[in-house]
């Protein structure tokens, strides 16, 4: 049939689909499919390239965590390459956890000339019948699906001339791209609303010259880049800041009979003033997005006697003057540089100087050139020739629109091994790996890649500032694909824990070019949702999509006002991203991920947001800040005097202030360190999973730069069987292990094991040994009196003999304070050793971390002192009898 065209179909893949007798024997989704080779199904064709890393890249996605309404459908169309038209019909599924999600049913059709309208023809056929949606009972079928026959609708054709007359007049009056708007339900005259934006959007393409992409019933798509129209559910799902892309020059309409007049009626609507909008509900929302999609192919004549531009025959915009005098690149002098670049690299493993900045002066001069014309095909495609592994990482950093580049991603993660399972389903992320590939030999030929990568971004620095940007684009574009695949798995199975622990290692663990530019990539983000919201990261397109994602979250939050269980509903996936981040001390977007998921943050992230987003995005639970109060000897020391008045008395005041001082319980999710007492170590530290341990042991483990990665688990393996072997209930003894581990970690990192097995005296035995005849009126750690006898660098060879070993002078003068401003009623002794705790973990910190770790020992001094005090009432009177002041100044809050 000639005036008819094949449509073929596919659909998204679930893992595990299956009926559930808690949904009423509804079939659901057992959870996401992970590797992209299998992330469609059904097809009756195979799938062109083209349209599946459209699809694997998510510009037919809508945010699985707002699916249409029950019973209803969205739909997104795209032209791809001006061949390829694609209509995805979405509807709302859940997974067996009642989490919702969306199910695609993909139609699409191979164009035999440019004047076919795919999109058109997919619309009219699919809407005769659309029956045609996604059903997740599909997936368990064995039989291909059916091939339709639609019939063909060019571009150029209007059902109706009032159809014709009233698109063009309307398009006319838009200014950006994408338009929106608010989807109506109503028929438009004898056509389905979505007909008319299919119309409107086609009309915008022409006159932004870009391939035809429009979205209807959308809440949150993935993507809002490349469409010409989106039309959104409600008006509260309109986007208030989308990337904007300006229009050209309105067009006119011309007749088929009246060429002759062309040229006037191009002056005349040159002239013309039409800012007047139109009618049409869809205009009053129009927005701006970036336009990239654009389109190599030439309008046919009969397109250009209905659509003709206002900037046609001599009012050429310049650019297109530029694209068609352009110098042609010289395709062959390319492809030998990439070629001899990796050639180079792998015989002498290292970077070819000359030979890189002949690559880069390329890419200055020829950046809007396809340079996917420029790969050597059979280098990249014959995995026996010793460069090709380096030759596709260079292609992944060059070639941005290499059609391969998830497939890199994906082989770059199956190349490490995870050398056995965690223990739970927390350790997908601190798990370290031990050996790649079996072999440690094997170690070497996967980093030569990274290595690779290093260098050649490394040299780009000294080049032109763009050429440097579009390599570092490369590698956060894999950063965020890395983050985008974190939030899809599904931690209790085992599968998804091998690959978070690979992403993990890759991006915070194995130190390359990678881990370096995730902190880059973190940096990036945080100032952009944090301090600077106005930057301009346009140059990274990767980084600017991830941002717009958490916009549009946050926003939604802040919107909707939602708790913390309703954000765990939506949102929980978004946790692992909490604890990437934690594992680079990024705290203030560690923090962020925890609030969005919903999730309990650890004490020790709480207040790293600024204050001013936090009460603005999460008003419900304002970042806690330390009240104003009395003193907690001037606390003591009333309660004290009040004893000794009458009973009733008594009683009062000791009811108050324990009110007032309100002890705190032991919270394991707010522990943080649950190393610091004994209490805290059986309560939280016996409890924890695999990842927390591993998270508090790291504090205790020595300088491990130079070690193998191999030996690092080792030393933690060991570092945990340690502390873990203390007896129940001897507290004397989880005192003498920790010393042991702060005593080991100063000595040589090889030696570390060997040490722990050692059973030597600790150091709390010989911390703070001073002479018991010393003079006391001399410099000494006896009293609180004799350390303020010391002057600073007494002060510091003192304290250097008693174990804080190459102390930095920053922290000569918080110590000195802290142990000299201790109250006679407080233990000084427990002051000194829990100085000496801080020290070693704050050892290489900032000043500040240091500080607070003293603030929080006087604190946590003070409350063991009074709950004492509490329990044996006559200690109250012979501890807090009032003393004279020696200086005869009155104490004051």
């Amino acid at each position: 049939m000639s005036d008819t065209i094949e449509v073929y179909q596919f659909s998204r893949n679930f893992d595990n689909p299956h009926p559930s007798a808690q949904h009423n024997n509804r079939w659901v989704s057992g959870g996401n499919i992970i590797d992209p080779e299998k992330k469609i199904t059904l097809w009756n064709r195979e799938v062109p390239q083209e349209i599946r890393k459209a699809v694997l890249d998510g510009y037919f996605a809508i945010n699985d965590s707002y699916p249409p309404a029950e019973n209803d459908f969205a739909l997104i169309a795209r032209e791809i390459d001006d061949k390829y038209a694609v209509l995805a019909v979405a509807n709302g599924q859940i997974d067996d956890r009642d989490r919702p999600t969306i199910g695609y049913k993909y139609f699409w059709l191979e164009k035999t000339n440019p004047d076919i309208d795919g999109i058109g023809t997919l619309i009219y056929w699919w809407r005769d019948d659309i029956k045609y949606k996604f059903d997740m009972e599909e997936l368990n079928s064995a039989s291909a699906p059916e091939i339709y026959h639609a019939q063909i609708w060019n571009k150029i054709n209007f059902a109706e001339p009032w159809l014709e007359k009233k698109i063009k007049e309307t398009v006319n009056n838009f200014k950006h791209i994408p338009c929106t708007g608010v989807v109506t339900k109503e028929y438009w005259g004898d056509y389905p609303p979505y007909i008319k934006l299919h119309y409107l959007s086609l009309g915008l393409s022409f006159r932004s010259d870009s391939l035809n992409a429009w979205a209807w019933n959308v809440q949150k798509l993935s993507f809002t880049e490349n469409f010409v129209y989106i039309l959104y559910s409600t008006s509260a799902d309109i986007p208030p800041n989308l990337y904007k892309q300006p229009l050209p020059d309105k067009i006119i309409i011309t007749s088929n009979n009246s060429q002759s007049d062309n040229s006037e009626k191009n002056s005349e609507s040159t002239s013309q003033n039409q800012d007047t909008p139109p009618d049409d509900a869809e205009n009053k929302n129009s927005a701006q997005t970036e336009n990239s999609d654009t389109s190599n192919n030439s309008q046919s004549d009969n397109s250009e006697k209905n659509w003709r531009s206002t900037n046609q025959n001599e009012n050429t915009p310049p650019h297109d003057t530029e694209n068609k005098n352009r110098v042609q690149p010289p395709v062959q002098k390319i492809k030998t540089c990439l070629t001899e670049l990796a050639r180079t690299f792998h015989s002498r493993n290292q970077l070819d100087v000359k030979k890189a900045e002949e690559l880069f002066g390329y890419l200055a001069n020829y950046s809007d050139a396809n340079w996917s014309a420029f790969i050597d095909q059979t280098t990249l495609n014959t995995t026996a020739n010793p460069i090709s592994d380096i030759y596709k990482a260079e292609i992944y950093l060059i070639v941005i629109a290499y059609d391969q580049r998830q497939k890199w991603l994906t082989d770059l993660l199956k190349s490490i091994h995870v050398e056995k399972k965690p223990s739970s389903f927390l350790d997908y992320l601190a798990f370290p790996i031990k050996n790649l590939l079996n072999q440690p030999a094997d170690n070497s030929d996967i980093f030569r890649l990274l290595e690779f990568q290093n260098q050649l971004l490394k040299e780009s620095c000294k080049y032109d500032s763009q050429v440097q940007q579009r390599l570092q684009e490369s590698i956060y574009y894999g950063i965020t694909s890395f983050l985008k695949i974190l939030i899809t798995l599904n931690l209790n199975e085992p599968k998804h824990q091998r690959i978070a622990q690979q992403i993990n290692y890759l991006l915070t663990e194995h130190q390359s070019i990678w881990n370096e530019y995730f902190q880059e990539y973190a940096n990036l983000v945080a100032t952009k949702i944090f301090y600077q919201p106005n930057i301009d990261i346009s140059a990274y397109n990767s980084v600017r999509k991830f941002c717009e994602q958490i916009s549009e979250i946050l926003e939604e939050i802040k919107n909707q006002k939602l708790n913390s269980t309703s954000r765990r509903r939506l949102y929980s996936q978004y946790r692992p991203l909490a604890l990437i981040f934690q594992n680079i001390n990024r705290t203030d977007l560690a923090e962020l991920f925890y609030r969005i998921s919903g999730s309990q943050v650890p004490q020790e992230l709480i207040g790293k947001i600024p204050l001013d987003f936090q009460t603005r995005i999460f008003p419900t639970n304002p970042i806690p800040t330390p009240a104003p109060g009395p003193r907690p000897n001037i606390i003591l020391l009333i309660i004290g005097i009040l004893l000794f008045i009458t009973v009733p008395v008594i009683y009062v005041a000791y009811s108050k202030v324990f009110n007032s001082i309100g002890f705190p319980q032991v919270s394991c999710d707010q522990a943080g360190n649950w190393l610091v007492d004994y209490p805290t170590f059986e309560s939280c530290y016996r409890n924890a999973d695999g990842y927390q341990k591993d998270i508090v042991i790291k504090d205790f483990m020595p300088d491990q730069i130079n070690i193998p990665d191999s030996n690092r688990q080792k030393q933690k393996e060991k570092a945990k069987e340690f502390i873990n072997g203390t007896p129940k209930g001897d507290e004397s003894e989880f005192k003498s292990r920790i010393a042991k581990l702060q005593e080991c970690q100063k000595g040589k990192a090889t030696e570390y094991g060997n040490c722990l097995d050692n059973k030597q005296e600790t150091i709390i035995q010989d911390t703070f040994k001073t002479p018991e005849t010393q003079n006391e009126n001399e410099c000494s750690l006896n009293s609180r009196e004799q350390i303020k006898k010391c002057n600073n660098q007494d002060f510091k060879e003192i304290i250097e003999k008693a174990g804080f070993t190459n102390i930095d002078d920053e922290y000569l003068l918080p110590l000195k304070q802290y142990l000299q401003n201790t109250p006679q009623d407080e233990d000084f002794e427990y002051k000194k050793n829990k100085s000496f705790q801080c020290f070693t973990l704050y050892t290489y910190a900032q000043t500040t971390l240091f500080q607070k770790c003293l603030k929080q020992s006087q604190k946590e001094s003070v409350e063991q002192l009074t709950k004492s005090m509490i329990k044996i009432p006559a200690e109250i009177i012979k501890n807090f009898t009032v003393k004279p002041n020696q200086n005869n100044q009155s104490k004051t809050n």
